[in-house]
């Protein structure tokens, strides 16, 4: 989904683009140059593929990151803590799902609970 609007005309328009899952669509960015970082972000996060996009890398993740975390169908208990631990010097948010450890407030009930 593209939003675009024109201040010089205070006009709107909206495109929707339906695909299958894993089909690539065609890259705006040609027409539309700031549509080049918004669409390497769904690339990053969703996993939708651009043709002919300048620079269809990951701009929010590394590059080895396996995965797409805004799928629906992405398992967060895959992900690997100690990869996230050591590349972004967090703890993952997976330990709140499994229950491997408890939060630091004592009253926080994890969902596996």
């Amino acid at each position: 989904v593209y939003i675009l609007y024109s201040h010089a005309k205070n006009e709107r328009v909206r495109v929707k683009a339906r695909i299958k899952e894993w089909e690539p669509i065609e890259s705006v960015s040609g027409v539309w140059t700031t549509a080049d970082w918004l669409e390497r972000e769904v690339f990053d996060m969703f996993g939708v593929q651009y043709l002919n996009h300048p620079n269809l890398k990951r701009i929010l993740l590394p590059e080895d990151w396996v995965g797409y975390p805004l799928r629906k169908d992405y398992n967060i208990r895959l992900q690997d803590v100690e990869w996230v631990r050591k590349h972004l010097g967090i703890d993952s948010g997976q330990k709140y799902y499994v229950g491997e450890a408890r939060h630091e407030d004592a009253g926080y009930v994890t969902p596996s609970d």
